[in-house]
């Protein structure tokens, strides 16, 4: 056993001794061409403290390479500032010379048999020294980076948004992108409401720009600029700028913008002076930028900033983020992009998203009331996730539940027992809203919150808001040069508004008329609901009282604690079952109160008593009967509305109000005026319209002295249904120096014209009645209308003199006019005439040239109209063009129900109608004249006198006898409608403007009505063999075939 043990120890002695040579001969003779004995037993020997120097220049580089990542983060530089691959070379680095890795490969030797391991530690420990090498190198040139100068910067990515980009947003990215790469447009507006996503989305087009700049740098070695499609004007921009507008009034908004600029381009101001729009702009002028302008609200001139304007020569871009539509009066906008709200769906979808929860979970309750919130915060994107995130915090803050479910909707019915959860919720939605709110004016934001009086999601029309503001006192009366509604005062308001996003327009469907609106005009705006629940909270602290649109059945103002009433301004009770108000409250301080659109019958007598200064009062749409007493001593009232109030009889003396500006009782069956009008001397507007007061007796006339609304159709059928009985008032009323809107009913003729001779005043509205009033056609008339309804059109054998003010002209039954005077036409712009038994002629040639201004005739069911006008002037004689009447503004005839028209006018008269855009003709039957030279049936055209015509087809109504052709003539840029079918086979098409002047040998030489006797199917037919001869026949065969 012992020489066993002898033997093995022998063996492994002599294997070490072997080993031991074998390295000495590999440390002495592998690498012998490069390294010496003593430094290839340096690394081995050297290499455990040469590993903790590794580790100390690895720690160094990390800590190099990320303050150079911290300095470079979202910055775009040139491609000749080569951080990009410093940063790469140096990560590569951190991972190959990482310390764990040798820590495993280095070990102590400790027996001589473990010799064989003496060339791996050797390996190990010259690896470390190579890698120490290079941390070393690689740390050094990180010192070139440890400040990116803003000379190398090209821009700044803005990084992901947390903001979802859902609905048309990726479609906006890629067309805002899409104008900013190509050529062109130059400037571009991207605005929408607060929180609807323009930041996020012009947030992704400035970094998508830069990541393809990014992306190149990486790829290719051209030239170090930014690339851009080949279909640019230029292939680069040399600065991508974004800076976020703040405002804090102008000249520092200025300042700021500047500076932000300036920092951006390592520019210095601070010793520019006055010259720091020069100093920005000259160095702007040596770059190909594109600059982003975010949250721009105000209208900056660039020049004033120091941005020069970029045009296509000079290829730089412009991105100007805004809420509304302001415009920079120096450049030319050249292309808008609105970015809208989420639809309904999509704002769902983001929710369930934000909020981890599935709606379609929930219980039906819970799922309507969660759409409900979504709804009124607008859908827009950045709301929606606060809700969400909010309610999430919410149903994690109450309590365990097993089931997520269950938790949801635990913590909607939570909302619902603790209202002031959700108003702290809502108070923390306004603040996107808030800002806009704090930069109107003042005057601004009094009229926005007087709109929180209306009910939520209710129509305004803008008249009647413009009115409250004025009656109350908001905005200035002694500004207006005109009507109220039109005062520029109102509209800079409304435009302030509306590009605040705090209220909308609506179209409204129909207009006061009972008239289609027209199309972009604008009668109505609404609030939006996030403003709305923003003014409300806004106006909470006591200064108003809201409870619009509740169903309440009762006011309840008792219950209200008394020093909270006593600092009520306004009170809007609008729109709600109030039947009785039986309390006397003490509104003190109270200047509004609106009690329309209730079923209100009675108020408690002493009602007004405690309301010492109330300026505006409206009950209109209610049930009551009259006011109390008490009314009679609201001093300081300017106001009192009492519209379509359908019991109200009558009302107290008004002897106290002085300062009553507007009495408006139109739409009640009130009988006379109330006591004491003769003291309302500041009284602009009185309000009569169908209305049963019978008289409006001259020394009222005399005392209202500062009426400018007089409207006086009344319902009352006495004495021709005038309030205006009597030469005296009618002659008062022509003595109101300011009355500027009339409509009235006058007994007759002469009183008209009496009141035309005498007034001092020019009419900025008037609608007048005369005649049969009981045929009411006021739905049909327009403002600036005069209508004779079986009544005379003359005084003492002359026409009845028109206020110059007159656009339109109704004469209705007229039983003895066979032609239309030719006296006081010039402002008339629509002429209408219907049922005019005896008229001939509309006109007669010498009063065409009193219509200067016409652009629309009508006659209707007129039996012996001839023709529209007549067909010879005074001579017999046809006149020189130049001495042609001249109807320059005419774009429409309408003739209905004349039988026995034979043409409209002479066709040298098409000449003078250079805007005729539609005639139509209907008749339901045709008369047989039965004279030779007067055409037997209606014919639409002759073929000489058109140079083409086409055949559209026919357009069939409820009737069979009012089937109507339409005729389309290209040259003249009309069509025409009548109601006789041609034949279908006749075609003009290829007849020269040659055959327009050879028709001298007709003797009817209507336009467009021509006789059939004239023209068979056979002439027909020759015409079109003679279309088809040679030139050198053609005035023959044309003759032949006609003839």
């Amino acid at each position: 056993m012992v020489d066993v043990l002898h033997k093995s120890g022998t063996v492994a002695i002599i294997a070490s001794v072997c080993g031991c040579v074998t390295v000495v001969i590999n440390l002495i003779s592998a690498p012998c061409i490069r390294e010496t004995v003593t430094k290839r037993y340096h690394f081995f020997k050297k290499r455990r403290e040469r590993l903790e120097v590794l580790e100390s220049k690895w720690n160094d580089l990390g800590r190099r390479l990320y303050e150079v990542k911290r300095e470079s983060k979202g910055k775009v530089v040139l491609k000749s500032f080569k951080n990009s691959e410093w940063l790469e070379t140096a990560e590569k680095l951190m991972k190959d010379a990482n310390p764990l890795h040798f820590r495993e490969q280095i070990s102590d030797i400790n027996h001589f048999y473990e010799a064989p391991k003496c060339f791996s530690q050797y390996n190990a420990g010259k690896e470390i020294e190579d890698l120490i090498g290079q941390l070393d190198a690689v740390h050094n040139e990180g010192k070139d980076f440890l400040l990116v100068d803003h000379a190398v910067v090209v821009g700044r990515l803005r990084g992901s948004s947390r903001t979802r980009l859902l609905g048309e947003a990726e479609n906006k990215i890629k067309e805002i992108k899409g104008y900013v790469t190509g050529k062109d447009f130059q400037t571009i507006r991207v605005h929408g409401m607060p929180g609807s996503g323009k930041t996020e989305i012009v947030s992704a087009v400035n970094d998508s720009i830069l990541n393809d700049y990014q992306a190149c740098s990486m790829a290719s070695s051209s030239p170090s600029t930014l690339p851009i499609p080949d279909n640019s004007p230029r292939d680069h921009f040399d600065k991508v700028i974004w800076v976020t507008v703040e405002h804090e009034g102008t000249e520092s908004s200025i300042d700021n913008l500047q500076n932000k600029i300036a920092e951006q381009l390592k520019i210095d101001l601070k010793t520019a002076g006055e010259s720091r729009a020069d100093t920005l702009a000259n160095e702007l002028n040596e770059l190909t930028f594109l600059i982003i302008l975010d949250n721009m609200q105000n209208d900056f001139p660039l020049k004033l900033l120091g941005i020069p304007v970029p045009t296509k020569e000079n290829g730089c871009k412009i991105i100007i983020v805004s809420r509304s539509l302001p415009v920079c009066p120096d450049i030319r906008i050249g292309t808008y992009v609105k970015i809208q709200p989420l639809s309904s769906g999509e704002a769902q979808t983001l929710f369930e998203i934000e909020a981890g929860i599935e709606l379609s979970k929930l219980r039906e309750d819970t799922r309507a009331n969660a759409k409900k919130m979504i709804d009124e915060w607008e859908c827009l994107p950045f709301t929606i996730i606060w809700l969400a995130q909010t309610l999430k915090e919410l149903k994690n803050n109450g309590g365990s539940h097993v089931d997520h479910v269950v938790a949801w909707n635990a913590t909607f019915d939570m909302l619902k027992e603790s209202p002031d959860i959700l108003d702290g919720m809502n108070e923390k939605a306004f603040n996107i809203l808030k800002d806009s709110y704090d930069a109107l004016k003042e005057e601004t934001k009094k009229c926005f919150l007087y709109c929180a009086l209306y009910p939520s999601g209710h129509l305004i029309e803008k008249k009647e808001l413009v009115e409250y503001w004025f009656w109350e006192g908001l905005i200035n009366g002694n500004e207006r040069s005109g009507h109220i509604e039109d005062m520029g005062q109102a509209k800079k308001i409304f435009y302030e508004l509306i590009r605040a996003h705090l209220v909308e327009e609506i179209d409204s469907p129909q207009d006061q008329q009972g008239l289609l609106a027209v199309k972009g005009k604008h009668r109505m705006i609404k609030m939006r609901n996030l403003a709305r629940k923003m003014a409300v909270h806004l106006t909470n602290p006591g200064q108003f009282l809201i409870k619009a649109g509740e169903k309440l059945p009762h006011a309840r103002l008792h219950l209200q604690q008394e020093k909270y009433l006593s600092g009520v301004e306004r009170a809007s009770l609008m729109t709600n079952k109030i039947r009785a108000i039986m309390e006397q409250p003490n509104f003190s301080n109270l200047s509004t109160l609106l009690l329309q659109n209730n079923p209100i019958i009675h108020l408690h007598e002493n009602f007004f008593c405690n309301m010492p200064n109330l300026i505006v009062l409206d009950l209109s749409h209610t049930n009551i009967s009259t006011l109390p007493q008490s009314a009679s001593y609201l001093k300081k009232l300017t106001a009192l509305l009492l519209r379509n109030c359908p019991n109200l009889k009558s009302l107290p003396s008004l002897e106290n109000s002085e300062e009553l500006l507007l009495l408006d009782l139109s739409d009640t069956p009130i009988t006379k005026l109330p006591d004491g009008m003769e003291k309302l001397t500041k009284l602009i507007r009185l309000n009569l319209s169908r209305t049963c007061v019978g008289e409006f007796r001259a020394e009222v006339v005399h005392a209202l002295v500062s009426l400018e609304e007089v409207l006086m159709i009344t319902n009352d059928d006495s004495v021709a249904g005038s309030l205006l009985k009597g030469a005296s008032s009618i002659e008062k009323l022509g003595f109101l120096s300011r009355l500027a809107i009339l409509q009235a009913k006058f007994p007759d003729v002469e009183a008209f014209n009496s009141y035309v001779v005498s007034k001092t005043h020019h009419l900025y509205k008037l609608k007048v009645y005369l005649g049969d009033v009981s045929c009411t056609h006021e739905t049909k008339i327009r403002k600036n209308s005069i209508l004779f309804i079986k009544s005379d059109s003359h005084v003492k054998g002359q026409p009845v003199t028109l206020p110059g003010e007159t656009y339109e002209l109704h004469i209705i039954r007229n039983l003895d006019l066979h032609w239309l005077p030719s006296y006081s036409l010039d402002s008339l712009k629509v002429i209408n005439i219907s049922g005019c038994e005896s008229l001939v002629y509309l006109f007669k040639r010498d009063t065409l040239y009193n219509l200067p201004n016409i652009e629309k005739i009508s006659v209707e069911k007129c039996p012996k109209m001839k023709a529209l006008i007549e067909s010879k002037g005074d001579s017999g004689d046809l006149l020189p063009f130049q001495l042609q009447p001249h109807l320059d503004h005419l774009k429409v005839i309408h003739i209905s129900d004349c039988e026995n028209l034979v043409y409209l006018f002479r066709i040298e008269m098409l000449q003078s109608l250079p805007k005729l855009k539609k005639i139509s003709i209907r008749r339901r039957q045709v008369n047989n004249y039965n004279t030779a030279n007067e055409p037997k049936e209606l014919v639409l055209v002759d073929p000489l006198e058109l140079n083409k015509t086409e055949y559209e087809g026919k357009m069939k109504g409820n009737n069979p006898d009012q089937e109507q052709t339409i005729w389309s003539f290209p040259e003249l840029k009309m069509e025409i409608i009548t109601s006789h079918q041609p034949n279908p086979s006749f075609s003009t098409s290829s007849v020269s403007k040659r055959m327009m002047n050879r028709n001298s040998s007709f003797d009817h030489k209507g336009v467009f009505l021509q006789s059939t006797t004239q023209l068979t199917p056979h002439h027909i037919s020759n015409l079109q063999t003679a279309m088809s001869s040679p030139q050198s026949k053609l005035d023959k065969d044309i003759r032949a075939a006609v003839l």
